[in-house]
């Protein structure tokens, strides 16, 4: 799935999001950034944790009802 996000702020640039679905993997998951994470846990759709960041809130629900591409908070005139 990919995501087109707008500027966060004003002098900040749009950013191109990609996400994919792992359907199968070996090893042990770690967060990678810990400054950036609070926590890595397995989560049904409907029951994320209230902290997760909107923007993979929407990525998450576009990946569970087949959206191939997403355009996130773009002003619509």
């Amino acid at each position: 799935m990919v995501m087109h996000r707008a500027p966060e702020s004003p002098d900040d640039h749009e950013y191109l999001d990609l996400f994919f679905t792992a359907t199968r993997w070996f090893g042990t998951l770690s967060i990678g950034e810990p400054s950036k994470c609070t926590e890595l846990v397995w989560a049904q759709h409907g029951q994320l944790p209230p902290d997760v960041i909107d923007y993979v809130r929407t990525a998450l629900y576009a990946l569970a009802t087949g959206d191939p591409v997403v355009c996130y908070r773009w002003a619509v005139s």
